[in-house]
């Protein structure tokens, strides 16, 4: 039998078998979606994110530029999804008036 990943909750000694850990959920998630899908999605966010760290971001520390470009890319996507279903909303809105 193969235990489950949420041992590891009640069990701070628990290792979870490696066939149990190449299903966890952000990889299926992935693995679920066409690669083109995921670039329509994240390319534009991902791009502007990367520009503005480049530019922007010199803190001098990897690991602080690495968190603020997430952060960004986070804030930049978010945008552009409340952007895309506020405009896909108020077009399909509009023609059924």
């Amino acid at each position: 039998m193969t235990p489950k990943i949420r041992g590891a909750i009640l069990n701070p000694n628990f290792v979870p078998d490696a066939r149990v850990r190449r299903r966890t959920p952000v990889y299926t998630l992935i693995r679920s979606l066409p690669l083109r899908t995921i670039l329509a999605a994240q390319a534009p966010a991902l791009a502007a994110s990367w520009l503005i760290a480049e530019l922007f971001y010199k803190f001098h520390s990897f690991t602080l530029e690495l968190a603020a470009f997430l952060a960004t890319w986070f804030v930049i996507d978010g945008a552009l999804s409340f952007a895309f279903r506020f405009f896909k909303q108020r077009k399909t809105g509009d023609s059924q008036a």
